[in-house]
């Protein structure tokens, strides 16, 4: 008898554990992505998909948590369960120090990303794989589903979960409905806001930026913007992407008081948190970036709770390259959905 009773309380202190280490998973992984983008609670929007992709999987979890528990009893796989959780808090909190401290783990070279947020990606999706992998679990238990074979299908619905929300979020790049045309703009104190790209040798402007320069140049031309603002960051050995974008539209002869420069930021969520926190005295903002570009934008301006407009270039760009960089914003709208990355 002490020995049941003692098993009993064993698998009650490990059903407690898994649904705390499941309920921390669902709140932390919102203190982190807040925390990193710096963007304040009271602006939270619940219906922001990089908010749903958290909010859902973890109250699902949590839900059948508690199903399954209940349909199975006896047969409950707690210990099992705990293992599975436990891997999962510590995948992200593994990934949470590393983007925190810049931890590099692994030296794996991927699209210019520094080494710790490679790293830091890695255990993220550990973290998210295990998140849908005890979810695909918890769903057989509650149909009283045991043995090898549950765990053997959750491993591969877990991946195709994976496969299937990549799929949505690459069908998500070519999302043109919100991008506006430009002949529905308010022309009362409005600011084009070019997002930074690559710059060229002798500070030329890449065909990708000198395309967004192009349509922010264009809006002032019709009178549909009074400024423009130029961000971006330092290329290596070349000047910042805003700057080589200063540089070209004064070769185009524009007034140099219509331009305005912000060097500092290195990538897209930078750049959105600067919109937000500095150019709040304009009526409307006009993001102008790529048309495979703008879907990302508007993702993280949602998560901001940033309303803005979006126009896109006139890029043009061989179907090997226009693969290749759906495919990436694809990746990056994964990351970010889940991660804030």
């Amino acid at each position: 008898m002490p020995m049941k009773k003692n098993r009993i309380w064993a698998a009650k202190i490990s059903f407690a554990l898994v649904l705390t280490l499941n309920l921390f998973n669902l709140v932390y992984i919102f203190i982190f992505k807040y925390n990193h983008l710096h963007i304040e609670f009271k602006d939270f929007q619940i219906m922001a998909p990089a908010n749903l992709f958290n909010i859902i999987p973890g109250i699902v979890v949590l839900l059948l948590l508690l199903g399954a528990k209940f349909v199975q009893k006896k047969y409950f796989p707690v210990h099992q369960l705990l293992t599975y959780t436990v891997v999962s808090t510590a995948s992200l909190l593994t990934a949470a120090l590393a983007i925190n401290f810049k931890i590099t783990i692994f030296k794996i070279d991927f699209l210019d990303h520094p080494y710790y947020e490679i790293s830091a990606g890695i255990f993220f999706f550990v973290f998210q794989f295990m998140q849908f992998f005890i979810l695909i679990y918890l769903l057989q238990c509650l149909f009283k589903k045991r043995g090898k074979k549950v765990f053997f299908m959750s491993l591969v619905w877990g991946l195709i979960l994976f496969v299937i929300i990549f799929i949505f979020a690459f069908w998500k790049t070519y999302d043109t409905e919100i991008q506006i045309n430009k002949t529905n703009l308010d022309k009362n104190n409005n600011v084009a806001v070019v997002l930074g790209a690559a710059v060229w040798k002798k500070n030329k402007p890449s065909p990708t930026l000198e395309a967004r320069i192009n349509k922010a140049y264009e809006l002032y031309q019709e009178g549909y913007v009074a400024k423009i603002q130029l961000t971006g960051g330092h290329a290596p050995g070349e000047v910042s992407e805003a700057e080589a974008g200063y540089l070209y539209l004064k070769q185009k002869g524009i007034d140099p008081d219509v331009l305005q420069l912000e060097d500092s930021t290195s990538s897209t969520k930078q750049q959105i948190e600067f919109i937000k926190r500095n150019l709040k005295d304009f009526n409307t903002i006009i993001i102008v970036s790529d048309s495979y570009h703008l879907p990302r934008v508007d993702e993280i301006c949602k998560i901001y709770n940033l309303n803005v407009n979006l126009v896109a270039s006139d890029l043009k760009m061989s179907f090997s390259s226009f693969l290749f960089y759906r495919v990436r914003e694809a990746i990056g709208l994964f990351v970010f959905w889940f991660f804030g990355l």
